[in-house]
């Protein structure tokens, strides 16, 4: 998925649902960790993002908040498989 798109997505309307879908529980884990995007409406979720490149005219905060917490889990993936493999080096 990094680098493009998610099988099945239609583009920025395509997307609507996962990201009001995917909100709902970030929502939710922002609010437990005192984070502000857990204030955020509905509304204010699937207003369009009002500075965006070229390419991501017309697509929702809900879709950026969606998009980052995917691009955040994906680097942690990196480092927790950085860290298995120190982990093995320092042990042999």
């Amino acid at each position: 998925m990094h680098g493009g798109r998610a099988a099945g997505a239609t583009g920025a309307a395509g997307a609507t649902g996962l990201a009001c879908a995917s909100f709902a529980s970030l929502s939710a884990d922002c609010r437990r960790q005192g984070s502000g995007a857990g204030d955020l409406s509905e509304e204010d979720v699937q207003k369009d993002m009002p500075i965006t490149p070229p390419q991501h005219e017309g697509r929702s905060v809900g879709f950026f908040l969606v998009q980052l917490c995917c691009h955040l889990s994906w680097h942690r993936g990196q480092l927790n498989y950085l860290r298995r493999m120190l982990n093995e080096g320092a042990r042999g």
